[in-house]
């Protein structure tokens, strides 16, 4: 699984977006202004993690969250200003917050 976009017009040809990483990728959130896409992100010797790709840049993927932990389906707030994930930190599935899109401090709502 890898990203991929096009207009959705077909006016051009299908784009892969991440061509550096390996592993699949996984399309959670885009941000409200369409900068940055949060996705979820597992490599071939890694636990799932939330990255973020900007869109209107050099599309340089970076990590959002990536710990030792399983994370994942990260959404954009409706004003943008946070990033929600779930992470098995705690032992168990909880939700946090954290601004988005990064960095900055994680906090848990559940």
């Amino acid at each position: 699984m890898t990203l991929w976009w096009m207009p959705a017009d077909r006016s051009a040809e299908p784009e892969r977006l991440l061509t550096k990483l390996e592993g699949w990728q996984q399309a959670a959130s885009f941000s409200p202004d369409g900068k940055n896409l949060v996705f979820d992100q597992q490599g071939v010797e890694r636990r799932p993690a939330i990255w973020v790709l900007p869109m209107d840049r050099d599309r340089e993927p970076r990590p959002l969250r990536a710990t030792e932990f399983p994370e994942g389906a990260g959404k954009f707030s409706p004003d943008g200003r946070w990033v929600v994930y779930c992470s098995m930190e705690a032992g168990k599935a909880e939700i946090y917050v954290q601004p988005g899109p990064g960095p900055g401090p994680k906090i848990q709502i559940s």
